[in-house]
């Protein structure tokens, strides 16, 4: 495609003006749209250890951060946490999201074993290409959850839900 072709791409640790434009580029988001937050508010309670954007000549075109927990016990392993990986939709499907989140993923220590990533799940076949395998919580659903997820061989009496 001429778009990505012409693109140099760049990726740098991310500098506080980009927080409007990350902002700004979030406003479509529609995790943000479901929830009673804004990418502000999320961004100040994930705070991030590692935050990186992709920029080019046609600003900024995608966001991952991620947060490291070390616990003070030696034998628990740290535990990675990915943040939301966000790629403009005008440069969607031109692997943006893979080159971004392949970057943050690399960046995680050699003692790490558990990476944790929140996602919206019609992006689950990305994650689970890196390994990540679903565990769900499910807020406010209503209906069958075969329709929910778009599993056409679910056999829901099998599926059993505990609520704490």
């Amino acid at each position: 495609d001429e778009k990505i072709e012409s693109l140099n791409l760049f990726i740098r640790p991310m500098i506080s003006r980009d927080i409007y434009d990350i902002r700004a580029f979030f406003t479509d988001c529609t995790l943000f749209h479901s929830a009673a937050i804004d990418f502000s508010m999320y961004y100040y309670a994930f705070r991030p250890k590692h935050s990186y954007v992709i920029i080019s000549k046609h600003g900024l075109l995608a966001h991952a951060s991620i947060n490291q927990w070390n616990f003070n016990n030696n034998s628990t392993p740290s535990i990675l946490m990915l943040g939301l990986v966000y790629v403009r939709p005008d440069y969607r499907k031109f692997g943006i999201g893979e080159l971004i989140t392949n970057y943050v993923l690399n960046i995680k220590s050699d003692e790490t074993k558990i990476i944790h990533a929140n996602i919206l799940t019609k992006h689950l076949p990305f994650y689970i290409r890196y390994g990540f395998q679903a565990s769900f919580s499910l807020v406010n659903l209503t209906g069958k959850l075969s329709e929910f997820f778009h599993i056409s061989n679910l056999d829901e009496n099998d599926i059993h839900l505990q609520f704490f």
